[in-house]
């Protein structure tokens, strides 16, 4: 007997190891990211913290490819902190210096680890197709501005396609695939976001990309809610590894998926804590993680020092 409905996903790229990868996007994005950081994948995510529209996402790209840096004119005032509006609300902080140099420090890493790359691998994740307009420009965080400051609207496939044409083209030395967040935005409500959902996914279509059924491998296969969190709408941790190793399976050569296995061993062994330090287990398991992590910073020289 079945309890789910299997997702057929075809083979979608072959990554290595030592292959970098920039990914943007929705919290859904930080997830497989920070799956794949603990694996010591040479990894840049999110450098604008979270995003959920396409423009947005661009927009990242986009100063990602450019040599500029923010400035203090780029900031606004509000509730005691300095915020960038085209950056989550976790940049954000009480002085002026403090938020560029926050934001620059995350942008400027993420343009390092592009300009070294050898094999470069662009992950996206569409959110929302709801975008917020203030003075006529898209933000990706309102930062708890009056609503009366926002112009709320669903963008349509043509636009996100016309965003998204040059963007490809522009980063001609990557690869990309694109993925939809099975995130639901209940504040739209559930038709709401369905409807948004769809124009993302045929936004996908149209642009011809390498999808990832990140949305149908929750909504069909997870269907259950034991795979969510909490609020009933965000994926489980469980949901999460899962569609990670979806991911490994269907995106990494059979090489690379055993290296990160080996790497993420090491990670856990190495964030293991003992109840007694100093007693003759505890100095064993310290040899260990030495021994693991030199292991791995000779065979892979990126792996940062501990």
């Amino acid at each position: 007997m079945q309890f789910t409905t299997p997702i057929e996903i075809s083979h979608l790229a072959s990554y290595g190891f030592e292959d970098s990868f920039l990914l943007v996007g929705s919290c859904f994005t930080a997830n497989i990211g920070r799956r794949m950081k603990q694996s010591f994948l040479q990894t840049a995510e999110n450098p604008f913290g979270e995003l959920y529209n396409p423009l947005s996402v661009a927009e990242c790209l986009r100063w990602i490819k450019s040599d500029r840096l923010f400035e203090a004119s780029d900031l606004i005032y509000h509730n005691g902190l300095y915020h960038s509006m085209l950056h989550h609300g976790s940049f954000s902080m009480p002085t002026q210096q403090e938020t560029l140099d926050k934001i620059n420090n995350q942008l400027l890493q993420a343009r390092n680890l592009v300009s070294k790359a050898k094999r470069l691998h662009l992950i996206i994740t569409f959110g929302s197709a709801f975008v917020y307009e203030r003075e006529n420009k898209v933000v990706g965080n309102c930062h708890k501005l009056p609503d009366n400051e926002f112009n709320v609207r669903r963008l349509t496939v043509d636009e996100i396609v016309a965003e998204w044409k040059p963007i490809i083209k522009e980063w001609s030395n990557a690869d990309f695939i694109f993925t939809v967040s099975p995130i639901r935005h209940k504040k739209y409500g559930m038709h709401g976001n369905q409807l948004s959902k769809a124009t993302l996914l045929l936004a996908v279509e149209q642009l011809g990309a390498t999808y990832f059924p990140a949305y149908e491998l929750m909504l069909d296969e997870l269907r259950d809610y034991r795979f969510y969190a909490d609020d009933m709408l965000h994926p489980s941790e469980q949901a999460v590894y899962y569609i990670w190793q979806q991911f490994q399976k269907t995106c990494f050569t059979a090489a690379a998926q055993q290296q990160i296995a080996e790497a993420a061993d090491t990670y856990r062994l190495i964030n293991h804590r003992v109840l007694h330090e100093g007693t003759p287990q505890a100095q064993q398991l310290e040899s260990q993680k030495r021994q693991k992590i030199n292991n791995l910073k000779q065979k892979y020289p990126w792996i940062e020092k501990f």
